[in-house]
């Protein structure tokens, strides 16, 4: 049986790598997680990632971001990650915004260093 091309302990600090960059509201150090021929939601490119999430960091004072129950299924040269998240989204005018929902990412390996290739989400609740 062949080795992976990356444990399931890799896979798990790039995800709270991923969260600690959103919650650090760090634009270039989220961005990193992705590569270059990146999408999200089947639709926006990196430089539309850049914004949404610019726009984000900006708009809000601080995030919490959770993942929960993550599935991690290696493949021969991809991972796929199922789980659902809670964030909260605190605005610099005090208000609060929730957002739940399920999300899935696409890894690869680019240059040795895993990178989100697909990542999609729906928001199922807001409060």
């Amino acid at each position: 049986m062949p080795h992976p091309f990356v444990t399931e302990q890799e896979i798990r600090q790039f995800l709270a790598k991923y969260v600690d960059r959103y919650t650090q509201r760090d634009i270039e150090g989220f961005l990193s997680f992705f590569s270059p021929m990146a999408i999200q939601n089947q639709k926006d490119g990196i430089e539309g990632i850049r914004k949404i999430y610019s726009r984000q960091f900006e708009l809000y004072e601080r995030l919490k971001y959770q993942l929960k129950n993550p599935k991690i299924e290696i493949l021969e040269k991809s991972v796929k990650v199922r789980a659902s998240y809670e964030i909260e989204q605190f605005s610099k005018k005090g208000e609060t915004k929730q957002l739940r929902g399920d999300i899935e990412w696409d890894l690869v390996k680019e240059g040795g260093e895993l990178k989100i290739l697909t990542i999609q989400y729906r928001h199922d609740k807001t409060r």
